[in-house]
């Protein structure tokens, strides 16, 4: 949990790793169908907020929000910034409307862990300010400037892509972000495996540096029954960037790219339905089941010669979710660029390291 403003106000964010700006939910977002949330941030209500001349607009891949930057005192866990930098929210687009508004558990908001190029402020305004990992590590709150992230259990049984919003078994659907260390006490530390993020550049500046937690892969690969097909190959210098999203729980894909995996590879018969965000096809289909596997070979970042990758590996049935008793939605989402979601996460501890600007991966010692 997290705490806002003095006196302290506990909110339940969700931890985004794909985008930088944290928000809340304002007490002017009362229509119930966009703010489900009743548990609002009320700078009137805190002695130490101040307010800030910028207004707040964020996209996301399923909607939107906007309202206006706020600084106040925020605590994650015992650790406090005094004066944080973030967002109080007046509307939110598509933005957690599965939710039930009478349910006992609502996200209030969003934790942003992305880089500070990434912000929204940065974005409209050119101002820079750390989002909240980064400001741990500054503030030397956090040993190291590494956090590491894993799931809930429920990711290794889910069946239904609303659970982990409007579930009630919100314990199982909550995992663990561990700041200014790497959680060794669920994986091999030997095992883990890290990949260097992208340099970005800013056209306006002509600037470069980070954005986004990122990492280049080389190929996809499909095995099915020892049979390996490749689905996406690349030299280094055009290799597309994947960005590992704890807010997302899809794997998404630019379309045609996803149309070459699903229509040509695994499934024929599939059609895409956008309102649901993915394929909807045979439940029966057998290349559908835990006997087929994708990997994505991302560059290994101890070999700057490029010539050593690493794949992270998942079964597709991963990504498979019963609608009835033939259908089944496929969580392979169409999009402008390759997006890596929790539905393929939880079978790892992420590490995000902006001390050496590198992404690590390791399984689980109980992933299935």
């Amino acid at each position: 949990m997290t705490h806002i403003g003095t006196p302290a106000r506990e909110f339940l964010l969700l931890f985004d790793t794909g985008s930088a700006d944290t928000w809340v939910v304002g007490p002017s977002c009362t229509n119930t169908t966009t703010c489900a949330a009743d548990n609002v941030y009320d700078p009137n209500a805190s002695t130490t907020y101040a307010s800030t001349p910028y207004d707040f607009i964020i996209n996301y891949a399923i909607g939107s929000s906007n309202g206006t930057y706020a600084v106040d005192r925020v605590a994650v866990d015992d650790a406090v910034l005094p004066q944080q930098m973030f967002a109080v929210v007046n509307d939110t687009e598509h933005f957690f409307t599965t939710q039930d508004p009478n349910s006992q558990y609502t996200i209030d908001g969003i934790l942003g862990a992305s880089y500070p190029w990434s912000t929204s402020l940065q974005a409209y305004y050119n101002v820079s300010y750390l989002p909240i990992p980064f400001a741990l590590y500054a503030a030397h709150l956090i040993p190291e400037p590494v956090f590491s992230v894993h799931m809930g259990q429920a990711f290794q049984q889910h069946n239904n892509t609303d659970t982990a919003t409007t579930g009630e078994d919100v314990d199982l659907w909550t995992g663990s972000v561990t700041f200014g260390a790497v959680n060794t006490s669920i994986i091999d530390p030997q095992a883990i495996r890290y990949t260097n993020i992208s340099v970005w550049r800013q056209y306006a500046t002509n600037e470069t540096g980070y954005m986004f937690w990122d990492g280049r892969a080389n190929q996809i690969t499909m095995e099915n029954n020892n049979n390996t097909t490749t689905i996406l190959s690349s030299n280094m210098s055009h290799a597309p960037s994947f960005i590992i999203d704890t807010g997302s729980n899809y794997f998404s894909m630019p379309e045609k790219d996803a149309q070459e995996l699903i229509i040509n590879h695994l499934a024929p018969e599939a059609h895409i339905r956008k309102e649901q965000g993915g394929y909807f096809v045979d439940c029966n289909n057998p290349r559908l089941s835990d006997n087929t596997t994708l990997s994505i070979h991302f560059y290994d970042s101890s070999d700057h010669t490029g010539a050593t990758t690493f794949p992270l590996t998942f079964p597709i049935s991963d990504l498979v979710f019963q609608v009835d008793q033939e259908q089944c939605i496929l969580a392979i989402s169409p999009g402008n660029q390759y997006v890596v979601g929790n539905f393929i996460l939880y079978r790892f501890l992420s590490i995000f390291d902006f001390g050496n600007h590198r992404v690590g991966f390791a399984p689980l010692k109980d992933s299935p």
